[in-house]
């Protein structure tokens, strides 16, 4: 088990509340090392729907394109897929969108926060290491002080993550460097052996928060399977991020406040929704 892991109590799950003590907790852990994971956090039969509805989607997507012979250089390190499901049906499921127990956590890490960005990760067989990276520099540049957490991403994986199939590699506390240039590449690669590493295995059902400049990457995927995580980004409600669009018939079957969190989208008709692509 990752030591910065949770298991939902019966009471927790049943009033899909965090105790103050534990969400202290958890937040404590994901100040301290830039990550969490809830375990039970969802329904296994809702994250079956999920990657049914996403598989289906995300093999037309990369039919369009050619496969991945396609797709070849266009990816981020290879045969990782990039992708921005439609945010129907299952997939925009409040507990998968708007999770009542990541919401908890990041509202009181970051207060009033916003989404706008809906995407999956995919280590097709054949895989290779991604690069370490960050997904966002920090606040203010380099040579400053370490700002609280202004970004973070949830992860769900759509299939158990194992060492065999790929579970993502990360270096717990590296949110929190801000004291070299802040690129990625050769110079994170160097930096990073003298941090310890973690890989993220996790069962079905469980989340990750993570503070998006933490240091990680995707590994080798040997298996057959595609090895999926939703990875969903929010942030503090002052932070600018370019609006997606949300199916009319999704914003209509959101509870307000879910609503909120995804203000500052465009609401359009189901026909008229389109999702971002990379390629």
């Amino acid at each position: 088990m990752i030591p910065a892991t949770f298991t939902l109590t019966e009471t927790e799950l049943a009033g899909r509340e965090l105790s103050a003590e534990r969400l202290y907790q958890m937040c404590r852990v994901l100040r301290d090392t830039g990550f969490v994971v809830i375990e039970n956090a969802i329904a296994p039969e809702l994250i079956s729907r999920v990657k049914l509805e996403h598989d289906a989607a995300l093999d037309n997507y990369m039919k369009s394109r050619g496969g991945l012979a396609g797709l070849k250089d266009k990816t981020f390190g290879i045969n990782h897929v990039g992708f921005f499901p439609p945010i129907l049906g299952a997939v925009a499921a409040e507990e998968i969108v708007a999770n009542p127990f990541a919401v908890q956590i990041m509202q009181a890490a970051m207060g009033d926060i916003r989404c706008s960005f809906v995407h999956t990760n995919t280590a097709c067989p054949g895989s290779g290491y991604q690069p370490i990276h960050r997904d966002t520099p920090t606040l203010f540049g380099i040579n400053n002080a370490p700002t609280p957490m202004v970004h973070a991403v949830v992860n769900i994986p759509l299939i158990p993550f194992t060492l065999e199939n790929g579970a993502t590699e990360v270096w717990p506390g590296t949110h929190w460097i801000v004291d070299e240039r802040d690129d990625d590449g050769s110079h994170l690669e160097e930096r990073a052996r003298f941090f310890p590493s973690q890989r993220t295995v996790l069962p079905i059902g469980a989340i990750v928060v993570r503070d998006l400049r933490m240091w990680h990457r995707g590994v080798p995927n040997p298996g057959t399977e595609l090895r999926t995580m939703m990875a969903i980004v929010y942030q503090r409600a002052f932070v600018h991020e370019d609006p997606c669009n949300i199916p009319q018939s999704t914003w209509d079957a959101w509870s307000k406040d879910t609503r909120k969190i995804f203000r500052f989208n465009d609401v359009v008709p189901d026909v008229s929704h389109t999702q971002r692509a990379w390629y």
